[in-house]
């Protein structure tokens, strides 16, 4: 785990740096994939986590969920439109353009050091600042079978 400020830490997992989870205060943010169960509870011994938040139920942010919140005992907290999935574990497995991407849950837990991506709101694309910026529209973008994102055209 890497602290990233006061009561935020970073648990990179694989691809390193590439699928984050976070701990903030006591409360887990995203799972990783489901393989990243193992080293996320490694990372966690020892720590006391009372709930887990997703930021959207993808396989790379909620892959693990089913499996931490049963070793941990604890609520998983999502936005409505991914509490089908939180409660079934099965995770959207594609993207739809008109569906918010990240949960107002993980933003209130995270509260202004949260940033959603922009490679997961693929209506907005990076202002100058790094925010998202509602006035333009992003090039969509389409996942090929090897998972590598293209640019459609």
């Amino acid at each position: 785990m890497r602290a990233i400020a006061g009561s935020v830490w970073q648990l990179p997992l694989v691809p390193r740096n590439g699928i984050n989870a976070y701990v903030i205060g006591d409360v887990l943010v995203d799972t990783g994939i489901k393989q990243s169960a193992g080293k996320i509870a490694g990372m966690l011994e020892g720590r006391s986590i009372s709930a887990i938040a997703l930021t959207h139920a993808h396989g790379d942010h909620a892959g693990a969920m089913k499996r931490l919140a049963a070793r941990f005992g604890v609520p998983v907290w999502c936005g409505a439109a991914d509490r089908e999935a939180a409660e079934t574990g099965r995770l959207v497995l594609s993207p739809t353009l008109d569906r918010p991407r990240a949960s107002t849950v993980a933003n209130a837990v995270a509260g202004s050091m949260a940033r959603p991506s922009p490679a997961h709101w693929p209506r907005a694309t990076r202002s100058p600042q790094g925010s998202p910026s509602s006035t333009r529209r992003a090039t969509p973008r389409a996942t090929s079978r090897s998972g590598a994102r293209r640019t459609a055209r």
